[in-house]
Order: C-alpha cells, then structure tokens, then sequence
C-alpha cells in the first residue's frame, strides 16, 4: 500500500450501537464490532482504501485504559469475531490499521493491579514510574506518572525489557 494515495477513514468502534459506556464485569464477549461490515460498500464508492480502528483492546471504559493488549474489547466481541471483520474489509481490498495504546495502560491492567497489590515487592514495578514516598489520588500507598497528567492511564517505563517484550509479544 503506497501511504501516499490512502484514503482513510476512522472508526472508534467503542461508540458503535449498543456499546455499554463501561465494560461489565462477566465481560461476556457480544460480537457489535461485525456491525462495521455494513460499511464496506459505502467505504468503497467513497474510495476508501484503509480503516482506522481507534482502540480496540480489552479496556475498562474508553479504549485508551488498556487492560489487555492481546483481547479485544467482549463489547466488541471475541478475537474471531474482529479477525472475520478484518478478513471482510481485506477481501473488499481495504487495509486495516489499529491504534494501539501502548505508552500507558488502565489501572485494572494485570502488571499495575499486581503493583497494587504487591508494592515493591510486585515484579511489574519496573514496569512503571513510581514513587514510593508519595501517596496516589486514589490512596494506592505510592504515586506514579500519568500519561498527560490522568491518573486512570498509568504511564508505561518503556526503556523497561519486559514492558517492550510484552507490548511487541515476544
């Protein structure tokens, strides 16, 4: 695909028909993201040549708190359900492109639960930047950066291995 003579067009499937706000807790996958199916004749007299999905992994509310990086979001549906929507836009020769959160995750993600629960003594604290001699807004016992200042969205140490081995699935 030449990037130059794309034609795009972004979808942020969370905000699809029926799309609970907050992600329930038996997280029972509910296949709504093959509703973007229905799309592909228009997106093609449009031209359309690529879809954008804005975050389509396990998060709790909006996407951008990723609890998951290998699940995609049950209000969505299950993996096999949104690899068969990726294998219709690909037949109908549009490319897909996700966008993917990785310098942050949700505070449910199990590597930041794990700090929680664990403190220092957790095997993810490296994974993030904390402070042990502060207190979070949420009494957590210690602080932490926040991407751009949000607290929900728990800001990733990047230069960590592990953290760049678990994003890349290596």
């Amino acid at each position: 695909m030449n990037l130059a003579d794309t034609i795009l067009y972004q979808f942020y499937p969370l905000t699809l028909p029926g799309v609970p706000r907050l992600n329930p807790e038996d997280n029972i996958p509910v296949n709504r993201i093959q509703k973007l199916e229905a799309w592909i004749p228009h997106l093609q007299k449009l031209g359309v040549t690529a879809v954008y999905l804005s975050p389509v992994f396990q998060s709790g509310s909006h996407g951008y708190d990723t609890i998951d990086y290998y699940t995609v979001d049950g209000r969505l549906g299950s993996n096999g359900d949104f690899a068969g929507v990726c294998d219709s836009f690909h037949k109908a020769g549009t490319a897909v492109i996700l966008d993917g959160v990785f310098n942050h995750t949700g505070r449910d993600f199990l590597a930041f639960r794990d700090v929680r629960a664990n403190g220092k003594n957790s095997r993810y604290a490296g994974w993030y930047y904390i402070n042990w001699e502060e207190d979070s807004p949420y009494h957590d016992g210690f602080s932490y950066e926040g991407w751009e200042g949000y607290m929900d969205l728990v800001k990733l140490n990047l230069e960590d291995e592990e953290v760049a081995e678990h994003i890349l699935g290596r």
